[in-house]
């Protein structure tokens, strides 16, 4: 099952296609073409993403609209909930050497000092 390509898109990609919809950059009418969307898809996305604004059957006003609304709810949840990476910067994996276990890294990160981390 494919994701459906809207929800590939950034929230600054859905903002700026808003405005082609609402500049009349981006014509809903007769058809989208692949190659309209070229700036916010991927060559293996454009037509999914031609399509996918298609189906939706709406005016151009109003799928700007919804996709406005679609990145300010995306922005508002990506600010709400704190992501961090962890990332391994050990020693490469060599044969016959042994690393350490998961659960003994994850009891030694928790056991160490707690500093301030700014959430990206």
């Amino acid at each position: 099952m494919t994701a459906d390509p809207l929800l590939l898109l950034s929230s600054a990609d859905l903002r700026e296609i808003a405005s082609a919809l609402e500049g009349g950059r981006l014509e809903l009418r007769p058809r989208i073409s692949p190659l309209s969307v070229a700036q916010w898809a991927a060559a293996s996305q454009r037509a999914a993403l031609a399509s996918g604004l298609e189906a939706l059957d709406m005016e151009a006003p109003a799928l700007a609209r919804t996709l406005r609304l679609l990145a300010s709810q995306r922005q508002a949840l990506e600010s709400a909930v704190p992501s961090f990476s962890l990332v391994w910067t050990g020693p490469e994996h060599w044969p016959g050497q042994r690393l350490p276990e998961v659960s003994s890294i994850r009891v030694r990160w928790t056991r160490m000092p707690r500093r301030s981390c700014t959430p990206r």
